[in-house]
């Protein structure tokens, strides 16, 4: 859990250093998100400099249009997953839940636990689009499952306080429109790094013991 507070405010200070930069980047998203078809592919690009910024890497805007064009095709793959997914798991909820009795009440309870974590797997989705080597939809499913679980209270901290302080800016819309998408996808960045450090860790750590 601490971790999850760690990085939020390692966030918070990458978005305030790189500010006018995150800015652009914001505004820009906001407005290729309004054509629809421009959508996925700028929330890539905006990931993918995210991800610069996490890693603390040289940054230049031209990292925007290079996540744009590199991962047009994928960020609509996975956009496509992500409506299916949440629309079927959805329905699976609100009719087992509001329709069925008795033991296929139990049908909706997995399903709602099925889509929390889904949901909750979303702040890995697009850092592992960009920063995976290989491009397999399946494999970036399986990662973003595999994280969340394998660290479910960090995970889940980590989407509550992402949810608290978005939710802090829309109060104040001017502040979403200029660094809200900026700040979840810088933060969405330093997540999945922690998390890929911690299964790194454990790893090691169960290897230099069977090594024993």
């Amino acid at each position: 859990m601490k971790r999850a507070f760690q990085i939020t405010w390692w966030s918070l200070r990458d978005t305030y250093e790189e500010l006018f930069l995150l800015v652009g980047a914001n505004l820009l998203t906001l407005a290729l998100l309004i054509p629809v078809v421009t959508g996925p592919p700028a929330l890539a690009g905006l990931h993918y400099l995210a991800y610069h910024i996490a890693t603390e890497k040289r940054v230049e805007f031209s990292f925007y249009w290079e996540g744009f064009r590199s991962y047009f095709l994928d960020s609509w793959k996975l956009a496509a997953l992500n409506g299916l997914l949440f629309g079927l798991l959805g329905v699976d909820v609100w009719f087992y839940m509001s329709q069925a009795r008795g033991a296929w009440r139990v049908v909706g309870l997995v399903g709602a636990w099925m889509l929390l974590i889904w949901a909750v797997a979303q702040l890995y989705t697009f850092p592992l689009l960009v920063r995976q080597e290989e491009r397999k939809l399946s494999l970036l499913v399986k990662n973003a499952v595999l994280l969340t679980l394998a660290y479910p209270v960090f995970s889940l901290t980590a989407a509550l306080l992402l949810g608290l302080v978005l939710a802090l800016s829309v109060v104040i819309p001017v502040v979403f429109a200029l660094v809200g998408l900026s700040f979840a996808a810088v933060m969405s960045a330093h997540v999945l790094r922690q998390g890929v450090e911690m299964v790194e860790a454990y790893q090691a750590q169960k290897e230099k013991g069977n090594g024993r």
